[in-house]
């Protein structure tokens, strides 16, 4: 039987060099773009650490990216920059629910809302809420400050705001969140008008 050579000689730092110029897709691409992330939740499994610390330190977390983005460069040509993770819950941080740390999961959020007769109380107080104070904004903001001066880097915040379902899921817990959009519509058609008018 024929046996096949199955080893390939790929420049993975001219491969994300290439896909970069794919992701233009208007454009003539020469191949189908690759889109990849690897954020906290996977750097935090791959590299066994403290999902406490790297979610809550600066320092923790910025030396941990680097220290992973050493091997994923030299076995997938990939690098993490320098960046602010605080996983899934800054967005909606900001309504007010606790931050709950584990030290073997990202964080989550305690609902902030946990009977639909909250949601008026909720709508209202977020009318006059200044949301670069509140949640972990103020904290990307001090991080934002250190990645400049620490690396150079000017960081925007919007390419990963987080959906409808997502925040609503976590300012009232996905199962009350599911449940109230069928028994009480009305207060969820509030909420989302709330979160509408905070997203923008």
């Amino acid at each position: 039987m024929e046996e096949f050579n199955m080893d390939y000689d790929l420049d993975m730092v001219k491969f994300w060099e290439t896909n970069e110029k794919c992701m233009n897709l208007a454009g003539d691409i020469p191949r189908v773009p690759v889109s990849i992330y690897l954020n906290g939740d996977w750097i935090c499994e791959f590299l066994k650490l403290d999902q406490v610390l790297y979610y809550s330190d600066y320092h923790y977390q910025q030396e941990n990216r680097l220290r992973c983005s050493q091997i994923t460069e030299k076995e997938l040509g990939y690098r993490i920059m320098p960046g602010i993770d605080f996983s899934v819950i800054m967005d909606a941080s900001v309504y007010g629910g606790e931050i709950i740390y584990q030290p073997n999961a990202p964080p989550t959020l305690q609902p902030v809302v946990n009977d639909p007769e909250e949601i008026d109380v909720l709508v209202k107080r977020m009318e006059k809420v200044d949301l670069l104070e509140h949640g972990l904004i103020p904290k990307y903001l001090e991080w934002r400050e250190k990645i400049k001066k620490d690396y150079g880097i000017e960081l925007t915040y919007g390419d990963e705001i987080k959906g409808c379902a997502t925040m609503l899921g976590q300012i009232c817990g996905i199962t009350n969140f599911l449940t109230w959009i069928v028994t009480h519509p009305e207060k969820i058609r509030k909420l989302i008008a709330c979160w509408l008018e905070t997203s923008k």
